[in-house]
């Protein structure tokens, strides 16, 4: 408890100080833009973006490398870095759209639980605006102390938890196992969806997002334990003991160490005993 009001105080001083050199620098790019003209000011503000971006890129580009090329391989990924490196250099915007699909499923004022959360990148850019309180929860003391540093806010609330063991009491709206189900075998998977399936509240919603298995090859990183071959192969995981379960999937080119004509293959999916994104009884869609 302690460590969380330390973390929010500080997440508290420190949008106040950025709000304060916000304001000042607007007042004076402002005044620039008065005195030399509209054109010229958004010229040079142009280019220092440009530069700052690429001075970015660069800086996350060797977080990236640190952290996935001298042992041990990480169980987790800087999200931070994925903008830099999956997003900016490969244009693939699979780090967008793991976020957005958990986040269709949000209502507002929402109580979450993102199991296996991992740097906390997702609970504070995509879910925290539209939840009331999100638990986020990992088995590794390390990447928790990463979110609390890097990814924190008030109405979330990071906590070391294996969630082979327990799941933390009470009950959800949402649930979300955002890339973390493959580091399971079969039958934790089995025991873990049947806890969760539990902890939801009427009309709550499972999202979440993992990597289909390379045809022929190994898993992909050491600490998976079960790779999915399909989406029916991940389907049967939720039928029981939901009522209601939808897997669907996205295929993008290649990337930089799959093998030759191998493309990145993603897999997301929701599961209710109600109403889904996207079923035809979804409030938030219209047919013709």
């Amino acid at each position: 408890m302690t460590t969380e009001l330390h973390c929010e105080g500080r997440f508290v001083i420190f949008n106040h100080l950025r709000r304060q050199l916000d304001t000042l620098a607007t007042t004076l790019v402002l005044g620039v833009g008065r005195r030399i003209g509209k054109q010229r000011s958004l010229q040079i503000a142009r280019r220092a973006a440009f530069l700052t971006r690429k001075l970015a890129q660069f800086t996350h580009r060797q977080v990236f490398e640190l952290q996935w090329r001298v042992p041990p391989e990480p169980e987790w990924q800087d999200h931070h870095t994925s903008i830099y490196v999956l997003w900016d250099r490969m244009r693939q915007p699979v780090v967008v759209e793991r976020g957005c699909v958990s986040a269709f499923a949000l209502k507002d004022g929402s109580e979450v639980l993102d199991i296996c959360c991992g740097d906390g990148f997702y609970d504070y850019y995509f879910y925290s605006r539209r939840a009331k309180r999100i638990t986020a929860v990992d088995f590794d003391p390390a990447v928790i102390a990463y979110a609390h540093t890097y990814n924190q806010a008030p109405n979330i609330s990071y906590e070391v938890c294996d969630i082979r063991a327990h799941i933390p009491q009470g009950s959800y709206d949402n649930i979300i196992w955002n890339g973390a189900i493959e580091h399971f075998t079969e039958d934790e998977i089995k025991s873990i969806v049947m806890m969760l399936h539990s902890h939801l509240k009427p009309g709550g919603v499972l999202s979440g997002y993992t990597i289909a298995a390379l045809p022929g090859t190994d898993k992909q990183l050491s600490h998976h334990e079960y790779e999915f071959r399909s989406k029916e192969d991940l389907l049967r995981f939720f039928k029981p003991p939901f009522s209601n379960a939808k897997v669907f999937e996205t295929i993008w080119a290649a990337i930089p160490g799959l093998p030759e004509g191998v493309r990145r293959h993603n897999l997301y999916f929701y599961a209710a005993d109600d109403v889904v994104p996207f079923d035809d009884r979804w409030p938030h869609t219209i047919r013709a």
